[in-house]
């Protein structure tokens, strides 16, 4: 409930901008562009980076090679919604994350990373510039991983997943229009989402599996990011 709320301030911080921008503009772009709204903004994952031993990175004397990790993926995330006299957005928004982990060297590592998420969408378009704010009623985080010794020998092999995740996301950013449907931008992304239950399936040490226990503390997963947007409006 108290994310709920501060996501209804949010809406109504939204709702007072737009009423103070002028209703001449809103009634001429609505002239020029459809009130349909599909929006995609994207960011490619990539990383590598050889952290085994230390957080610096690389390996003292003694030490065997760390080896590399190389992390690969896309965070994606869609928006289709209707734009109000071309001015006040209703929608629905689907955000999808995934991402692959390999490492060689001392102790090979695979793994794999997925996010997905829902909810309903809020917010005001002036000009090129947009404000939507999103409430994320859903979210899932599954975080898959197998270790193998040098010997390449399996070790471990688990799966974790983070249910029932809810937050809020605020995207901001002015699109340029190519022609009176097509639009493309920058947007910059606030997401905060905390998960109140989570399951572990060890594959190697089963006793160590758990299904659906509630975080004492939940996990929480809050960043800034600078995305790639193309919209649609038909």
């Amino acid at each position: 409930m108290q994310k709920f709320g501060k996501f209804l301030l949010l809406l109504n911080a939204i709702v007072f901008a737009g009423v103070a921008l002028s209703q001449s503009e809103a009634s001429a772009r609505s002239r020029d562009v459809g009130n349909f709204y599909l929006e995609g903004s994207f960011i490619p994952v990539w990383q590598t980076h050889n952290q085994y031993w230390s957080p610096a990175g690389g390996a003292l004397p003694g030490e065997a090679d760390p080896g590399r990790e190389s992390v690969a993926g896309l965070d994606a995330r869609a928006i289709l919604g209707y734009a109000i006299h071309g001015r006040w957005l209703i929608g629905f928004s689907y955000n999808m994350y995934t991402a692959n982990t390999n490492r060689n060297g001392h102790e090979p590592k695979e793994g794999s990373t997925t996010i997905t998420e829902y909810g309903p969408s809020l917010g005001v378009l002036f000009g090129g510039w947009k404000l939507i704010a999103t409430y994320v009623m859903s979210s899932e985080w599954k975080y898959s991983m197998k270790y193998k010794n040098s010997s390449g020998i399996l070790v471990s092999d688990q799966t974790y997943t983070n249910k029932e995740g809810s937050g809020f996301l605020i995207n901001f950013g002015y699109n340029f229009t190519l022609k009176p449907w097509l639009q493309i931008g920058p947007s910059l992304i606030y997401r905060s989402v905390e998960y109140a239950k989570g399951s572990l399936e060890d594959r190697t040490n089963p006793s160590n599996s758990y299904t659906d226990q509630t975080f004492s503390t939940k996990p929480l997963q809050a960043e800034l990011q600078p995305y790639f947007s193309i919209v649609a409006r038909f």
